[in-house]
């Protein structure tokens, strides 16, 4: 593969690979320099070097390890719009010509452009982010402000988001391209011994669990999934109810026990169907098999 990639490398810079000359410059986002796109078809984002191409409307930027965005995109004048999957992202070109950015941090011309923020190292789900997701996150931070470099894992489902290894700590919009699937260790456990509570794949951490037990009361292992609405439902199954109207319930009817209650799920498949029941103080769930109650 790596022979593969440096053949296409020699390539494209033997037979020119095709480029838009109105492209060429230094892009900012507001104070920030965003983007610079040299004519040689090199240039550098706030991650480190890349090289581009742009031909049919569409911009293509490729990092060093061979991961490559493709972007729709307008110029008019010293305007750059660029068609992101979170929406448009408008960009002005900073005056002077274009400067390498290795250049120019060296040389410290006067009216020299800014070469770029410092580059970033950050990661999502175990996945440092590409030029997309890093324009996604931006977006975020204009709201929340900057993001520390470092680790952290994001639920695309419900947008719960947190240090690597932590709990959660903040909730971001769904759906979110930003470092792929969740996996199962992203809160430090992974294997069912650290609360063996998972949810949409990952297992929570003691404090995530702590924190829902606040909310809704007792919190049962298991394999869940929960989406950005509140419903939940056991992995595979339909919805059994939903953790916003629980936590409402709950802070209506004050801490104390509450009132016995049963629900029977028909499944799709035999043997699937689910029975919840409840006391008031402890829950019980069995489905094909299955049986485990709150306590235990």
């Amino acid at each position: 593969m790596l022979t593969f990639l440096a053949a296409a490398t020699a390539w494209m810079l033997a037979t020119g690979a095709p480029t838009d000359p109105k492209l060429v410059g230094t892009w900012a986002s507001g104070d920030a320099t965003f983007l610079v796109l040299d004519a040689d078809g090199t240039g550098r984002m706030q991650e480190g070097p890349v090289r581009w191409t742009a031909s049919g409307g569409v911009l293509s930027v490729t990092a060093p390890d061979g991961s490559a965005d493709h972007v729709p995109y307008q110029v008019a004048g010293d305007r750059l719009t660029l068609a992101l999957p979170t929406g448009n992202a408008q960009l002005t070109r900073a005056g002077g010509p274009p400067a390498r950015p290795g250049k120019a941090a060296a040389s410290g011309a006067k009216g020299a452009a800014p070469a770029t923020a410092s580059a970033r190292t950050i990661r999502f789900n175990g996945r440092r982010l590409g030029t997309v997701e890093l324009g996604t996150l931006e977006k975020i931070e204009r709201f929340v402000g900057r993001v520390p470099d470092g680790d952290y894992w994001y639920d695309p489902r419900t947008g719960a988001s947190g240090r690597w290894g932590g709990p959660a700590l903040a909730f971001l919009p769904s759906g979110l391209e930003l470092g792929g699937a969740m996996p199962a260790d992203a809160s430090g456990g992974g294997q069912g011994n650290l609360t063996g509570v998972f949810m949409n794949g990952r297992e929570v951490h003691p404090q995530d669990v702590a924190a829902f037990q606040g909310l809704v009361g007792a919190v049962m292992p298991g394999r869940w999934w929960v989406d950005a609405s509140g419903n939940y439902g056991i992995e595979g199954g339909p919805p059994v109810g939903n953790l916003v109207t629980m936590a409402q319930a709950r802070r209506r009817g004050g801490q104390g026990g509450g009132t016995a209650w049963s629900k029977r799920y028909e499944g799709i498949t035999p043997g699937q169907n689910m029975n919840l029941a409840s006391d008031g103080s402890t829950t019980c769930v069995s489905v094909s098999g299955y049986s485990r109650c709150t306590g235990e």
